[in-house]
C-alpha cells in the first residue's frame, strides 16, 4: 500500500536539497532535480531554515532582514572557539526563526513551522565546521540535519 500526501490547503516550495532521507543519513547535492519536486512539512521547515542560515543578511535586495551574521562573522574570523560557534548560531538561528515568522505566508500550517533550532553538536576544526542541528516544528515534529561550512575564504 502506498501513502499520499494530502496537498490540499497547502503552499508547496520546490524541493532543492536532492537526496534527502526521511531517517539516516545521505549524501544531499543542492539542485531542483529533474522534475522539480516539492515538499512540505519539516523538510520544508527545514530547507527554510538551511537557506536562511546560509544567506548573508543584506545580501537580498529589499530585504535586509532575510539571512544571519553567521557567514560574515565566520569569514571575518570571530568564530574560533567552542563560545563564539555556540553564541553565534544561537543569534544566527533566533535571526531565522524570527524572520521566518514574519515572512512566512499567511495560513502556513504547524507541521511547517519551526519553533525551535537547537545545535546539538559540532565540530569545529580550521577550514571547516560541521554542525549537527536539531529544528523542532510546532507540531512536535523533529529532524537532525547536517550544516558542513567551509571556512576558507576563497
Amino acid at each position: 500500500m502506498t501513502a499520499h500526501t494530502n496537498y490540499n490547503d497547502r503552499t508547496v516550495d520546490l524541493l532543492i536539497f536532492q537526496g534527502v532521507k526521511a531517517a539516516g543519513e545521505a549524501q544531499v547535492d543542492m539542485s531542483l532535480g529533474e522534475a522539480g519536486s516539492i515538499c512540505t512539512g519539516i523538510q520544508k521547515a527545514a530547507q527554510t531554515f538551511v537557506t536562511l542560515f546560509l544567506t548573508d543578511k543584506g545580501s537580498v535586495v529589499g530585504e535586509d532582514a532575510r539571512g544571519t551574521d553567521f557567514l560574515s562573522l565566520l569569514k571575518q574570523g570571530a568564530i574560533r572557539d567552542d563560545a563564539s560557534l555556540q553564541t553565534q548560531f544561537r543569534f544566527a538561528a533566533l535571526d531565522v526563526l524570527n524572520y521566518d515568522s514574519v515572512s512566512r505566508p499567511a495560513g502556513t500550517l504547524p507541521d511547517e513551522i519551526l519553533e525551535e533550532a537547537t545545535l546539538v553538536s559540532y565540530d569545529l576544526q580550521p577550514g571547516y565546521i560541521e554542525m549537527k542541528v536539531k529544528l523542532t516544528t510546532l507540531v512536535g515534529e523533529s529532524r537532525e540535519i547536517i550544516l558542513p561550512v567551509d571556512t576558507v575564504i576563497r
